[in-house]
């Protein structure tokens, strides 16, 4: 179930970090592997995206995971629509993010088919939210 306390003071790099998140627990596994690619991840992200200020993506990270282990896969994509929508990116942010999420989905060189499934449906939240 989704805290909407918590979700609602969500910012941009909370958004970026739960599409991390989502993907690496597409597979009801989260392997250390891509918590620390996530990581890594948002921290370009907050470089990029706010090169001014210092943030640390592993606390972040650390809030994502204790919320995102209650919702369910239909909660995370309804989740991830509405965000969307309140923090909407360009089309060159949405490539850069596709390609981070490909590259979690890929660290621990096991693909699985619901991680694939996973990426499917966030870009096609993607596209219906750049092409509505």
């Amino acid at each position: 179930m989704i805290n909407e306390n918590k979700i609602s003071v969500w910012k941009t790099e909370h958004f970026v970090g739960y599409l991390y998140m989502t993907i690496s627990y597409a597979d009801s596994i989260l392997l250390k592997e891509e918590i620390t690619m996530a990581e890594m991840k948002l921290g370009n992200f907050l470089l990029h995206k706010y090169p001014d200020t210092i943030q640390l993506p592993s606390p972040i990270i650390g809030e994502i995971i204790l919320e995102i282990q209650y919702h369910t896969n239909n909660e995370k994509y309804d989740l991830i629509k509405f965000l969307a929508q309140k923090f909407q990116f360009d089309q060159d942010m949405v490539t850069e993010i596709i390609s981070d999420l490909a590259d979690i989905v890929s660290v621990d060189d096991n693909v699985d088919l619901e991680e694939h499934k996973a990426l499917a449906r966030i870009r096609g939240i993607f596209h219906n939210q750049l092409y509505a």
